[in-house]
């Protein structure tokens, strides 16, 4: 697996120069693929690279909710669906 290094090696403003280059252009960076796992999980998105850490990956693109709202629709969920929620914590 190649190894994906940016111009400015592990600096933060490489990471950032990165997101906002591929964020206002609306695409992905190369590195990724989306490959079916199975009919209960469905697809995921894989790397085809290493990345350092620190490194921006991707933009999510999915809906952002408040954590009482993923609370409420982790509970109402049947387990039986597959959903999945991802909490995180802003950092900016």
């Amino acid at each position: 697996m190649e190894r994906r290094h940016t111009s400015r090696g592990k600096h933060q403003g490489s990471a950032i120069d990165d997101a906002t280059t591929y964020c206002k252009k609306g695409i992905d960076q190369p590195g990724f693929e989306v490959r079916f796992i199975n009919n209960y999980i469905g697809h995921g998105v894989f790397t085809t690279t290493q990345f350092e850490k620190g490194a921006f990956l991707l933009e999510y693109r999915g809906e952002h909710i408040t954590a009482a709202e993923g609370g409420e629709r982790e509970e109402n969920y049947p387990q039986s669906s597959g959903s999945f929620l991802f909490f995180y914590k802003q950092k900016w």
